[in-house]
């Protein structure tokens, strides 16, 4: 009788313990990611499917998170590497609050291997950028930003 209650014990100490792990685990995966407080890339694609030198244009997508709208004219969008093409916003262009924006600018835009993006603005400082981005197949996938702005 004592080992049985030894036992109820150690199995009742054992579930509670478990308990608390899978509602720490399920309680951490339902908190949201801090809100930006800039204007986001939130997604590119530096290689679309097809011929390059043709119609296949590189497109940057903006993400505006901030509850207020933002003046982006004159910000200019351009990559780290290769030919360092940049697109400047032309003037008094607005991205309201929880808008996207998409940006095209033309075929090679953006080299297909460690292309670093670049938001920057009118001053020249940096308001975001990616991380390094390869697509040598062209394949028709693009890179998201996850949870950034959620």
């Amino acid at each position: 009788m004592v080992a049985q209650m030894r036992h109820l014990r150690s199995y009742t100490i054992v579930s509670f313990l478990i308990l608390i792990l899978i509602g720490q685990t399920y309680s951490a995966l339902g908190q949201a990611a801090p809100i930006a407080n800039h204007v986001v890339i939130n997604e590119a694609d530096i290689n679309p499917v097809g011929d390059d030198t043709k119609y296949p244009i590189d497109w940057v997508e903006l993400y505006n998170p901030t509850a207020s709208p933002v003046n982006v004219g004159g910000w200019t969008i351009g990559a780290t590497t290769g030919l360092r093409q940049t697109y400047t916003m032309p003037s008094g262009t607005m991205l309201q609050s929880k808008q996207f924006l998409l940006v095209t600018y033309g075929p090679l835009w953006f080299p297909h291997a460690g292309a670093v993006i670049q938001l920057k603005s009118t001053s020249n400082t940096i308001i975001d950028q990616t991380p390094s981005l390869s697509d040598l197949q062209g394949g028709g996938g693009s890179w998201q930003r996850l949870d950034r702005w959620l």
